[in-house]
C-alpha cells in the first residue's frame, strides 16, 4: 500500500523530530532523517528541502500547539483561575520529555541561526502578550506593557525551565511541585508585576 503524500510527509517529519531530539539538530544530516523515516535520500528532498524547512514545518506546529494555550488565556474568566490553569496544563506540555528535548535542540540552532530564532520567537510572542494581559487583569493596570511582558517571558522560563530539570531528573512533578509553581505564579503576576 503506497502512502500520500501528506502522510509520508507527516512520516519525515516525525523521524527529523526523532533524530534532533536523538542526535541533536547540528548533528543530523539529511541521509539520517531518510534512514529513520526508511525512504530514500531522494524522497526526503521531494518533500524538504532541507534541514531548515524542516524546522520551519516544526515551528508552524509549534504555533499551532501553542494557540491552544493562548486561546484559554483570552477568554472571558477569572484571572487567577486562568493563570493556574495554563500554569498546571503548560507545565504538564513542556514536561512532555520528547517537548522539553525538542525544546533544548531548538534554543541551540536559534543561538546559532537568527533566522530560526525570529520563527520561533514569534511563536512565543503571542503567549507572553497572552500572559502579559492576564496580568494585566490581575494587577487591575499600572504597569507598563513592557514590565507585564517581562514577568510573562519569566513565568515561561520558569515553567520551561523546570520542565526541563525534571526530564533530566528522569520525572514528572508531583502535586506538591505543581501547587507551588502556581503559587509562585500568582506572586510573581500579583506581587513582582509591579517593580519597575
Amino acid at each position: 500500500m503506497r502512502k500520500g503524500t501528506a502522510e509520508r510527509r507527516q512520516q519525515i517529519l516525525e523521524a527529523a523530530i526523532t533524530c534532533f531530539i536523538r542526535q541533536g539538530y547540528h548533528q543530523t544530516g539529511m541521509r539520517d532523517v531518510a534512514a529513520q523515516a526508511g525512504v530514500s535520500l531522494g524522497n526526503v528532498y521531494n518533500h524538504f528541502a532541507g534541514k531548515e524547512e524542516i524546522l520551519t514545518t516544526i515551528a508552524g506546529l509549534e504555533a499551532e500547539e501553542l494557540a491552544l494555550f493562548v486561546a484559554p488565556l483570552k477568554e472571558e474568566s477569572d484571572a487567577a483561575i486562568k493563570l493556574e490553569r495554563f500554569v498546571a496544563d503548560y507545565a504538564v506540555y513542556s514536561g512532555r520529555p520528547e517537548n522539553a528535548l525538542l525544546s533544548l535542540e531548538i534554543v541551540a540552532a536559534a543561538a546559532r541561526e537568527p533566522k530560526i530564532a525570529a520563527l520561533f520567537l514569534e511563536n512565543r510572542r503571542e503567549l507572553v502578550l497572552a500572559l502579559a494581559g492576564v496580568a494585566e487583569e490581575l494587577r487591575s493596570g499600572g504597569d507598563s506593557l513592557a514590565v507585564r511582558e517581562e514577568v510573562a517571558r519569566l513565568l515561561l522560563d520558569t515553567i520551561e525551565g523546570q520542565a526541563i530539570r525534571m526530564v533530566i531528573e528522569g520525572r514528572q512533578p508531583d502535586k506538591t511541585e505543581l501547587e507551588s509553581l502556581k503559587h509562585f505564579a500568582l506572586s510573581a503576576v500579583i506581587g513582582g508585576a509591579g517593580t519597575n
